[in-house]
């Protein structure tokens, strides 16, 4: 086959495929009654629901563990039925070879339920966690420039009321005069020693040092305000934006053990952080479990709404046409019954057969045969007197 052909032959092959599927759906689908085609339609949609969370989980590990994953989900919420099937068939070994084989099925099933869920509510926790401690640092850091510009403001305030003159001065200009003063100092003292005039030089100095000190104070109080102010704007506008997370998991989890312990008679108004995964574990296990039996069930309970029929015909095969007439006794004594000739001269000799159309076997058979042997005996009396005429 050439490239081109193979090539040619693909969208053949994608439309069998098609059809293919769509006469396995087309046949699944009629072997159940209203009801069951109800059922089994829910089945469906929960069994991709069992194998996108199976392979979601799965994912996280790699593709081979995504894909079986998938699979094992899928197993598990066909197989019962299949057990189910077995067991009515009589097949009570294959049925519960089966029904162990879904044990450990399951148990991987449960597990990667509880993984999706972890790593859904967990993780929704562990972020919202890490983002309001990030909001909560803006916050602080907001409320550390404030406290700063509060304190240098009280500062700056507390200079200027104890000492008017220092918004005229700077302590650069202050300091300036020290040296002429130091200078004059010097020259007295060399004149005859330190007298009056030379002690009033001194006090003049110390007075301007100690002037210039308070506007040295006053100036870096100052800049230390302005860095404060500039600080708080950033803060501001980290804080702003950073917004606070609001955890549905958390939300949930705290509300529904608010609501269990009033129920108990006692009223909680903040949850501690072990009573919060202690709560969400539990969630996380109920929720688990309704997930990994809901399509098994679902599936199950549409099997057992099948039409009347079809797993007898699995069990004995498809009923043969008589190639005569024939009045069946099962249209007034059930599904089980004996088929025989309606038309006595049709036939040379006496025509009868037998179907058993159920499980409930020989017996129940033996049982509707002598519930008719009177109409028998009826239908057979014309053919029998006729032939020793």
């Amino acid at each position: 086959m050439s490239l081109w052909q193979l090539f040619k032959a693909i969208p053949r092959g994608i439309a069998m495929l098609i059809v293919g599927i769509g006469a396995f759906l087309s046949a699944q689908w009629k072997q159940y009654t209203p009801f069951g085609q109800m059922l089994w339609v829910l089945a469906l949609f929960a069994i991709a629901v069992d194998s996108g969370i199976a392979y979601e989980f799965g994912s996280t590990l790699s593709s081979l563990h995504a894909i079986g994953f998938g699979l094992v989900a899928l197993a598990f919420c066909i197989l019962p039925d299949v057990a189910a099937m077995e067991f009515r068939k009589g097949q009570k070994a294959t049925a519960g070879w089966i029904g162990v084989a879904c044990i450990p099925l399951g148990m991987v099933a449960l597990l990667t339920h509880v993984g999706y869920s972890a790593s859904i509510r967990v993780g929704d926790m562990q972020q919202s966690s890490v983002s309001n401690v990030k909001y909560e640092d803006t916050r602080a850091a907001v409320s550390d420039a404030e406290g700063k510009i509060k304190f240098f403001s009280d500062r700056i305030a507390a200079l200027k009321d104890a000492n008017p003159w220092i918004t005229t001065v700077s302590a650069d200009g202050l300091k300036a005069q020290a040296p002429a003063l130091e200078e004059a100092i010097a020259q007295e003292s060399r004149r005859g020693g330190c007298g009056p005039k030379c002690l009033g030089l001194k006090k003049e100095l110390a007075d301007v040092m100690e002037r210039a000190g308070k506007a040295e104070e006053l100036s870096k109080h100052e800049s230390m305000l302005l860095a404060a102010q500039t600080g708080l704007d950033k803060a501001r506008a980290t804080a702003k934006a950073t917004n606070y997370v609001s955890s549905t998991a958390v939300n949930h989890t705290d509300t529904l053990y608010k609501a269990v312990s009033l129920v108990g008679g006692q009223f909680v108004s903040s949850v501690t952080t072990d009573e919060r995964e202690a709560t969400n574990t539990g969630i996380m296990g109920a929720s688990s479990i309704a997930f990994l039996l809901l399509a098994p069930m679902f599936y199950l309970c549409a099997g057992l709404n099948r039409r009347p029929g079809v797993l007898d015909e699995w069990i004995y095969g498809a009923k043969e046409e008589a190639s005569y007439p024939y009045e069946s006794f099962a249209e007034t004594a059930g599904r089980s019954g004996a088929h025989l000739p309606t038309e006595a001269g049709s036939l040379p000799g006496v025509h009868s057969s037998v179907s058993i159309t159920d499980e409930r076997g020989i017996s129940q058979l033996r049982k509707d045969m002598a519930s008719h042997a009177d109409r028998a005996l009826a239908l057979l009396q014309p053919r029998t007197s006729g032939a020793f005429a």
